[in-house]
C-alpha cells in the first residue's frame, strides 16, 4: 500500500467522529426543546375525563346522569318489553296451558260418567240420597259431585262431548266449569228458563249456550256449519242428548244467524222456550226456516215437536259483523222415527239475514226490513194485485187491485177504496144488501174545486 492510500484510511475516522458528535449534539438539543414543550401543553391541556366504568344493561337500565332523551328511550324500551313479556303470557296461557286444563278436565268428567274414576268415589256417591227420583244412573256421580248439572250433550260432527249445567241465571256458567272453578272457557249450560228438574217437567225448546273459544273448545266448531255448504252436508246431523232422566237426538232444520246488539224493529228472538199455542210454535218454527243459511228438505217441523238449540258466538271473520250470534236448531227424533237424515241440503237463496249483515257490506237488506230504493215497501195478501212506483206506499188487503203514481198514497179495505194524488181526493164506499151492492163514489178536485157524487146500484148473485 503506497503512503498516499494509508494516509486516506487514517482520515476516514477522523470525519466520521466529528459528524458523529455534531449529530449527537444535535439530538440532545432536540430533545431538551421537546420536553419543554410537552411540559409546557400538559400543564395546559384540560384534565382528562375519569375512564366510565361499564354498566350491566346499559342499553335498556336509564341512569341519573344519562341526558333526557336517552332516559326517554330506554323508559320506552323497557315499556315494549313489558308489553310484550305481557302480551306472550297471555297468548301463552289461553292458546295452550287453559286449552290443556280443559281438555284433561272434560277426560276427568267422562270417565267418571262411565264408570272409570276412582272406585271410592263411585261407592261414595252410589250409597248418597240425595238423588231426584228417577236419574240416570251414569249421571249420579256427576251429579253428586255438581247437583247444577242437568245433562250431556254430544254432537260427534263438531267435536263436542260433555257435561251441560243449569243455574238460576245466564251468567254463572259463563264464567265458571263444573267444578264452580273461575274459568275462561265457562261450561256449557242450558237457559235459565228451562224446566229440567223432574222427569214430568219439559220445555218446548231446549237452549244450550257455550262459548266460541279460539282454541277450538266448548261450541267454537259450530260456526264451521256457518261458513260451508260442503261441511253442513258432509256433518252428521243427528244431536244427542242426555237430560237426567231421558236420552233423546235431535235433528237439524235450521242454522240461524242473529244479531245480539239488533234495534227492536230488526231483532229477531231465537232463545224462546215456551209458546202460548202450536200457532205460536209454527210461526217461530217458519221464521226460524227463513232465516236458516240452509234448508234442511229432508227435515219437517209439526207442531208437537220439541226443539234444541245449540248456541254461540259468531266471529266477525263469518257474520262480516260484530256481536253476532249462531243458533244451530234441531228437532226431537219422533217416536218410531229413524235417527238417520240425508245429505239434501241446499243454500237458502232468500235467507233473511240480521239487518247489519247488509249494512256492514253494503248490500240491499231483505224485502223483509222494507226497501228505501226505487220501489217503496209493499204489503200484499193472497188475491191482491198491487203496483207501485217510486215515491208511493201502498197497503192492500185480499181482493183490491190498486196502481198508484209517484206522490200519492193509497188505502185499501175491503169495499172502500181511497186514491189521493195531487190536489185531488176519491172516496169509493160499497154498501151490499141481499140483492144489491150500491157504490157511491165522492170526487173533490183543487184547482178550481170541484165535487161530485155518484150513486149507482149494481146486482149481486
Amino acid at each position: 500500500m503506497s503512503d498516499r492510500e494509508q494516509e486516506f484510511l487514517d482520515s476516514i475516522p477522523t470525519v466520521a467522529d466529528a459528524e458523529l458528535d455534531e449529530a449527537l449534539a444535535f439530538v440532545e438539543n432536540l430533545q431538551k426543546q421537546d420536553t419543554v414543550s410537552l411540559s409546557t401543553l400538559a400543564e395546559k391541556a384540560p384534565p382528562q375525563k375519569r375512564r366510565r366504568r361499564r354498566r350491566p344493561l346499559a342499553a335498556f337500565i336509564p341512569y341519573h346522569d344519562d341526558p333526557i332523551r336517552e332516559i326517554a328511550r330506554k323508559l320506552l324500551l323497557l315499556l315494549s318489553l313489558l308489553v310484550f313479556i305481557g302480551t306472550t303470557a297471555v297468548l301463552v296461557n289461553e292458546s295452550f296451558i287453559i286449552p290443556q286444563q280443559n281438555t284433561a278436565l272434560a277426560e276427568e268428567l267422562t270417565n267418571i260418567r262411565y264408570g272409570k274414576q276412582d272406585a271410592e268415589l263411585t261407592a261414595e256417591a252410589q250409597q248418597w240420597d240425595g238423588y231426584p227420583a228417577g236419574i240416570q244412573d251414569d249421571l249420579k256421580t256427576l251429579y253428586y259431585l255438581n247437583s247444577d248439572i242437568r245433562g250431556w250433550l254430544k254432537y260427534s260432527a263438531c267435536g263436542i262431548d260433555r257435561e251441560v249445567m243449569h243455574s238460576n241465571d245466564n251468567d254463572y256458567y259463563l264464567t265458571h266449569d263444573f267444578y264452580k272453578n273461575k274459568n275462561k272457557n265457562g261450561a256449557l249450560f242450558f237457559d235459565a228458563k228451562n224446566k229440567l228438574d223432574t222427569p214430568t217437567a219439559s220445555s218446548k225448546s231446549l237452549v244450550i249456550y257455550g262459548h266460541n273459544m279460539a282454541s277450538g273448545q266448548m261450541f267454537a266448531k259450530l260456526n264451521n256449519l256457518a261458513n260451508s255448504l260442503a261441511y253442513m252436508k258432509s256433518a252428521n246431523q243427528i244431536i244427542t242428548l242426555d237430560t237426567l232422566f231421558y236420552t233423546s237426538q235431535y235433528k237439524i232444520f235450521a242454522v240461524v244467524m242473529q244479531d245480539s246488539k239488533s234495534k227492536v224493529e230488526h231483532y229477531y228472538s231465537i232463545q224462546e222456550t215456551s209458546f202460548t199455542n202450536h200457532d205460536q210454535f209454527m210461526k217461530y218454527v217458519n221464521g226460524l226456516r227463513d232465516r236458516s243459511l240452509y234448508d234442511f228438505n229432508d227435515v219437517d217441523v209439526k207442531a208437537s215437536d220439541e226443539l234444541l238449540i245449540l248456541y254461540t258466538c259468531t266471529p266477525k271473520s263469518i257474520a262480516h259483523f260484530d256481536d253476532a250470534r249462531l243458533a244451530v236448531v234441531a228437532r226431537k227424533v219422533r217416536p218410531g222415527e229413524t235417527a238417520t237424515v240425508s245429505a239434501n241440503v241446499t243454500t237458502n237463496k232468500d235467507v233473511i239475514m240480521p239487518y247489519r249483515w247488509y249494512t256492514a257490506q253494503k248490500k240491499t237488506p231483505h224485502s223483509v226490513y222494507g226497501k228505501s230504493e226505487t220501489t217503496s215497501a209493499t204489503t200484499t195478501k193472497k188475491g191482491a194485485t198491487t203496483t207501485t212506483k217510486k215515491g208511493a206506499t201502498t197497503t192492500t188487503k185480499k181482493g183490491a187491485t190498486t196502481t198508484t203514481a209517484k206522490g200519492a198514497v193509497t188505502t185499501t179495505q175491503k169495499g172502500v177504496t181511497t186514491t189521493t194524488g195531487k190536489g185531488t181526493t176519491t172516496t169509493a164506499r160499497v154498501t151490499t144488501t141481499a140483492t144489491t151492492a150500491q157504490v157511491t163514489v165522492t170526487t173533490t178536485t183543487a184547482k178550481p174545486a170541484t165535487t161530485t157524487t155518484t150513486t149507482a146500484k149494481a146486482a149481486t148473485p
